[in-house]
């Protein structure tokens, strides 16, 4: 059944996507003709079909359709972050373009699946956030802020160590725990060995020989 989620041009994704797909056409045609390359136009082509899949898949009339379609947006994204890569190892492109395109780029994946899974639920059932695929750029901008709240570790060891007299002195003694402590038990006396000598054997068997 369609629902307001067919409805492509109210899709983010989609908004986004037809914005850089136009800024991106825009600079290749400002590349001169002796530093073109047919990666420029595989570009061109492959950025253009992001917007272009979502729009065609929100024409399908169910939701499995549509992931279809989905699907191959994802396709021309990968695509698309292939041939800036390519451009950017050869120098055709400014550097700093190609690291915010990358960027926009990201940025669409995880928001490409995230529709996909809503797609793929029923409507008005609960959603869930997806786990990205990627890691967003602007979580990692808030990556450094976040840590710096964080406690150190190596700050709250003098007042662990501060504490740790009270701590032992609260444990209980071997001794005082034992109730009713046993005397140690005497040692048995052991009577001398008397000193004997090759002559008082000799006397003992003198004495009882038969």
């Amino acid at each position: 059944m369609r629902d307001q989620r067919h409805n492509f041009e109210k899709i983010a994704v989609w908004q986004r996507s037809s914005l850089l797909a136009i800024e991106v056409t825009i600079a290749l045609r400002r590349v001169p003709y002796t530093h073109r390359v047919p990666a420029l136009d595989q570009l061109a082509r492959s950025i253009g079909s992001i917007p272009a899949n979502i729009a065609e898949g929100s024409g399908e009339n169910t939701d499995p359709q549509f992931v279809r379609y989905i699907g191959y947006a994802l396709g021309s994204v990968a695509e698309s972050k292939s041939h800036l890569t390519f451009l950017s190892g050869i120098g055709t492109l400014p550097a700093v373009s190609i690291s915010r395109w990358q960027s926009e780029l990201s940025e669409f994946t995880w928001m490409l699946y995230a529709f996909r899974r809503r797609l793929q639920s029923p409507p008005g059932s609960p959603q869930k956030r997806p786990i990205p695929a990627v890691i967003r750029p602007s979580t990692l901008s808030r990556l450094p802020s976040t840590l710096s709240r964080l406690p150190s570790p190596v700050s709250r060891l003098p007042s662990t160590l501060s504490r740790l007299p009270s701590t032992l002195s609260r444990l209980p003694s071997p001794v005082s725990s034992l109730k009713n402590p046993k005397p140690a038990a005497k040692p048995i006396p052991i009577p001398p060995v008397p000193h004997v000598t090759v002559t008082r054997v000799l006397r003992f068997n003198a004495a009882h020989r038969l």
